[in-house]
């Protein structure tokens, strides 16, 4: 019995400490974004809450999305990508659609994106330099501690 309570606290220290680096690291994301204002990010991952409904149900308003730069040639057509928008309401303003055709301009990769409830494509192409990342999990923990 005394070996299994070693082991038992032995693990729950391993997870406490795992815990600890998990929250310290999604706080030094959050503070750095906050500082730079969204433009820069912390070993190449950037955290973001969705604002509309264009996303669902894949991503609910209020939703908090890991998004992690990614190099042009590993975005692919089905990929859920976070942009700086560039022309109209949406200019400044951080967009999370999804990448539904990919193909050159003028020398230059250039994504078209739609949000996959709305009903037509964004009205600008995206190219590169205004990608943020790709989405790799919504954060649960945090959208239930946003939303409180």
């Amino acid at each position: 019995m005394k070996k299994f309570l070693k082991i038992f606290k032995a693990c729950l220290k391993i997870i406490e400490t795992l815990l600890t680096i998990v929250v310290v690291g999604i706080s030094i994301i959050i503070v750095t974004q906050r500082v730079s204002n969204n433009e820069k990010s912390v070993l190449g991952y950037r955290i973001f809450r969705i604002e509309t409904g264009s996303m669902v149900p894949n991503y609910l308003v209020g939703d908090v999305i890991l998004v992690k730069e990614k190099k042009l040639d590993e975005i692919a057509v089905g990929d859920d990508v976070t942009y700086t928008g560039t022309i109209g309401a949406m200019k400044g303003k951080m967009v999370t659609h999804q990448v539904i055709n990919i193909e050159m301009i003028d020398g230059q990769k250039a994504f078209h994106t739609k949000g996959i409830a709305n009903n037509t494509e964004d009205p600008a192409v995206v190219y590169g330099g205004q990608i943020n990342g790709v989405v790799q999990s919504k954060m649960r923990i945090l959208t239930a501690i946003c939303t409180v």
